[in-house]
């Protein structure tokens, strides 16, 4: 939001604080504004509405998020295609990110999902599992770098308003 949407802002904020009967401050104002500052007016509003409908009491800012990510719409999403047609003829897939190959996971080891079998063991590190003093414990799946900057992957999860790590 920019200051230009403070009044409509304060007008959804009031209309939630109608319905629970209560009488916010311009300070109580200014704190849901500067907390909710990074979500677009319209998200705010449409959830707004919904809150209205169905909230007990006066909502937290962390109320208002998670009514935003619920009442979302997805913007559309145009993503380069995911085979490209090799002058051969033959196809090959293309990802965002070789490592992960978009799912946004990778294996522990620093291979490429694309290395791994059909059951996700490696190869080339003796794969799946690590025997540590004699037991055996499942490897694990690490988060990729890539969920920050992956289109595909910001496109099939719902990270606008949370940060990647």
């Amino acid at each position: 939001m920019t200051p230009i949407d403070r009044s409509r802002f304060t007008q959804a904020l009031r209309t939630v604080a109608l319905v629970c009967n209560k009488v916010i401050k311009p300070d109580v104002i200014d704190a849901y504004f500067e907390a909710l500052a990074a979500v677009p007016i319209e998200d705010i509003e449409r959830a707004g509405r919904a809150l209205a409908r169905t909230t007990k009491f006066w909502p937290k800012p962390v109320e208002w998020l998670t009514e935003v990510q619920r009442t979302s719409v997805a913007p559309p999403v145009s993503l380069p295609p995911p085979v490209v047609l090799q002058e051969d003829g033959t196809q090959e897939v293309a990802f965002h990110c070789a490592r992960c190959e978009d799912t946004g996971w990778r294996p522990d080891c620093g291979c490429v999902v694309g290395a791994l079998d059909i059951k996700g063991h490696c190869p080339v590190h003796g794969g799946r599992y690590v025997k540590l003093h004699d037991t055996t414990y499942a490897r694990a799946r690490l988060a990729c770098e890539c969920r920050g900057t992956n289109p595909t992957w910001n496109a099939n999860h719902q990270t606008r308003y949370v940060e990647s790590k």
